[in-house]
């Protein structure tokens, strides 16, 4: 029987590798444009820079669902 520390352990071990090898595979896909966002060391999101928090309704970050559905694929 496992105790909460095993599991809690064997949890994040396993969320770990998710986001390891999710991120891998955003990285080495030839048509994934995750990290074009990108650019000169400034961050673009829906053709903007930065991510504009406090200016009217949140818009959310334009590569989420590609992210999610790229850990969902492992």
């Amino acid at each position: 029987m496992c105790t909460s520390r095993q599991l809690s352990t064997a949890l994040a071990v396993d969320a770990t590798s998710v986001m390891l090898h999710g991120l891998s595979n955003m990285l080495t896909d030839p048509e994934s444009e995750i990290f074009r966002t990108f650019r000169r060391g400034q961050v673009y999101n829906n053709g903007t820079r930065g991510l504009k928090c406090r200016t009217g309704p949140p818009v959310p970050w334009v590569h989420g669902p590609a992210i999610l559905n790229s850990f969902l694929a492992v």
